[in-house]
């Protein structure tokens, strides 16, 4: 049962108001999961015109009702709001608006028996970004640690070719997680992609990317530099990971507005999509009859042309490459091209264009 709301109380006799501004994603999944416990519940009285569960913490958000009827449809509403609201920096997702909020919908036993959680987690995260800006003092002469500078061979392509290489697609998926479904799925898709029917160059986290490196700054440089285009395997795993949070959101801000098809999510079980992939046409493989249809669409969309402006970074790059060309060449049955195969980005260019693209004047 709800406790009734004491008149000389406020958000603050839960929250230090230090605190206030601490980003939402402080809180670890255990504090969600808690939360969600409470908030989960459908049959609750209405307070202050809102209902005192998710759905009301949602509008006091600023979600609109279609974002409210999707949390709706996750196993846990509450959990797919919190995720979401932590990647919406424009509904300000901080400690102090969830605490205000849960004291709006009148839900002291909430606040009762999750703020000291909620405190700890807000000063625990302050804690480690205090400690993360007191820097050593590094003399000149002592050589940088590793991880400091961006090696020459990041991936495991590199170390075995001996040169860069450059990707078809970088694959975003959390292997981690209760289902070993997007982890076989995947498996799936570089059996078909890199046959020799497409010959396709994949990325694969966990498969080549390299140890003892420092792993966003590595996984940004590959996505910006070495890939043309990003598949997103999304899934309930997928909302379970910051890293893919991170390199989805990092991938759609080199192309906002999806103008230039670099991102291509697909769908391989029901679950929420984030906002910053709604805009995008999905490759939906949660319904086995449409797996043929999908597996096309997928692959003329990894074959796509992309504007001139993404290759401005290899344009004067005169390192031989391997990748990118192998699989446009391989696609000439798809693309009704003759072209001969390249082993320059430039030149792969041309292959999919079936002409030279022309470098803008600067």
């Amino acid at each position: 049962m709800m406790a009734a709301c004491m008149p000389e109380e406020s958000w603050q006799t839960f929250l230090e108001s230090s605190l206030y501004d601490v980003p939402l994603h402080a809180l670890r999944n255990s504090v969600c999961h808690r939360l969600a416990l409470y908030l989960d519940i459908e049959d609750v009285v209405m307070h202050n015109g809102y209902i005192p569960n998710y759905g009301g913490l949602a509008e006091l958000i600023g979600f609109s009702g279609l974002e409210i009827m999707e949390f709706e449809r996750a196993k846990s509403p509450t959990q797919a709001l919190l995720l979401e609201w932590k990647s919406r920096p424009d509904l300000k997702p901080k400690i102090g608006k969830l605490v205000e909020f849960l004291f709006q919908l009148d839900r002291i036993d909430v606040l009762t028996d999750c703020h000291q959680a909620i405190n700890d987690e807000a000063k625990l995260f302050i804690d480690k970004e205090s400690k993360a800006l007191l820097k050593p003092i590094q003399d000149e002469t002592v050589t940088p640690g590793p991880g400091s500078e961006t090696p020459p061979y990041i991936t495991r392509q590199d170390v075995l070719t001996g040169k860069k290489t450059y990707y078809d697609a970088y694959i975003c998926y959390n292997p981690i997680g209760e289902s070993s479904k997007d982890l076989e799925f995947v498996r799936e898709l570089i059996s078909r992609f890199e046959s020799d029917k497409y010959r396709f160059t994949l990325f694969v986290p966990f498969r080549d990317d390299l140890p003892g490196m420092n792993e966003h700054a590595i996984n940004a440089k590959i996505i910006s530099e070495r890939c043309r285009h990003m598949i997103v395997v999304l899934s309930k795993n997928f909302l379970q990971s910051e890293a893919c949070e991170f390199q989805s959101t990092f991938a759609q801000s080199l192309s906002p507005g999806a103008r230039n098809k670099r991102i291509v999510p697909i769908k391989i079980e029901d679950c929420v999509i984030p906002n910053i992939l709604r805009i995008m046409a999905c490759c939906d493989f949660t319904k086995k009859d449409l797996w043929d249809w999908s597996w096309d669409r997928l692959a003329r969309s990894i074959t796509a042309q992309l504007a001139t402006e993404d290759f401005q970074s290899y344009q004067s790059s005169s390192e031989s490459t391997s990748g990118f060309s192998r699989g446009y060449s391989s696609m000439s049955s798809l693309q009704q091209s003759n072209s001969p195969r390249s082993s320059s980005p430039d030149s792969g260019i041309s292959v999919i264009q079936n002409h030279t693209v022309p470098i803008a004047s600067k």
